[in-house]
């Protein structure tokens, strides 16, 4: 299974940018990365990991802002994680509460580590998006840190501060920008990854707002609630990247294949374990939203035609022919029949 994230997870970064700039300017970013420009303004759903490291690095390179994911660290707050942080936030006290968020996390992004390390009288508990190599991922692991520190407010008050940050190396010191303006007031150590220490003492304090049993939370509630969940095999994780691919751009193999960080070898080899093709899925879900948006009404079927990728109308139709079994004009009801059998 590729490296997913739960689009909940832009929400509050894309909010916070907009505010910044414009919603054009947003949109056009989310445009840049090959999505549809409102496309973190819908429900959850869940994406390739490296979109949102790439949404981030180009908003950051636009606005000259080279460390915009520790900016938006100081302005997002843990409560905007939604049902997520809900969740994380009625448990009993900040220990339980860490390692709910490490649930949590298991179902926002797949991919990451989260780990605790004991040292002394502290607890680091550290960070790595897993997709390092990605671009714009450091900007999320500089984040991080600030979120955490959000997070323990909700226990200790918001006056507090972790004991300090650990920082990776693998680019060089933190940089006078990062340490000045946004970890301002923090030590900040080297380390394997990004992170903060919590004393003991800190992580025992009990939560300030208990929830109430009739209302409260379990794990099981997120994925019913959220109303999404991550795909269940690697086929249905091809076809929901199709579909977002498609309403931007005809949907190549090569494309599908970069943005799920994989060679089109190894997409096409792993499609063949469970007995797929790129070329059946493709067709399923081009056919699948052209019954969609013939069922709309809104345009020509040479303007569907052109959205698909196809040179020429009358290429368009005799695949949808050959696909359904009728012509598009005789398709109105635009019901899309056996695509996933």
């Amino acid at each position: 299974m590729g490296k997913l994230f739960n689009t909940r997870l832009m929400v509050a970064p894309a909010r916070i940018v907009t505010e910044l700039t414009s919603q054009e300017f947003t949109r056009s970013v989310t445009r840049s990365v090959g999505l549809h420009d409102t496309f973190f303004e819908g429900p959850p759903a869940f994406a390739p990991y490296q979109f949102q490291a790439k949404w981030v690095e180009v908003a950051a390179r636009r606005l000259g802002e080279p460390h915009l994911g520790a900016l938006i660290g100081t302005k997002m707050r843990y409560r905007d994680l939604g049902i997520h942080a809900d969740y994380v936030l009625e448990a009993p006290d900040a220990a339980s509460a860490l390692e709910r968020g490490k649930q949590a996390l298991s179902m926002l992004v797949s991919g990451s580590r989260f780990e605790t390390v004991l040292s002394g009288d502290y607890l680091v508990v550290r960070f790595s998006t897993g997709i390092e190599r990605a671009l714009g991922s450091r900007h999320i692991e500089e984040a991080v840190p600030l979120l955490l520190t959000d997070f323990m407010r909700h226990f200790a008050g918001p006056a507090w501060k972790p004991a300090w940050i650990e920082h990776p190396r693998r680019d060089g010191p933190p940089g006078a920008a990062l340490l000045d303006h946004y970890y301002r007031g923090y030590e900040v150590r080297p380390g394997p990854m990004t992170g903060l220490a919590i004393s003991l003492a800190d992580l025992m304090l009990p939560n300030p707002v208990p929830a109430d049993a009739r209302t409260s939370l379990t794990l099981e509630d997120l994925p019913r609630l959220e109303g999404t969940s991550a795909p269940a095999d690697f086929t249905q994780l091809v076809r929901d990247v199709l579909k977002l691919q498609l309403r931007v751009s005809p949907a190549m193999e090569e494309t599908i294949a970069s943005q799920l960080g994989l060679g089109v070898r190894t997409l096409q080899r792993r499609l063949r374990t469970e007995g797929r093709t790129f070329r059946e899925l493709r067709l399923q879900e081009t056919m699948r939203r052209a019954s969609a948006l013939i069922a709309a009404g809104t345009f020509t079927i040479a303007e569907i035609a052109a959205a698909l990728g196809y040179e020429e109308a009358n290429s368009f139709r005799r695949a949808y022919r050959n696909f359904f079994g009728l012509a598009p004009s005789g398709h109105g009801g635009g019901a899309f029949h056996g695509a996933q059998s």
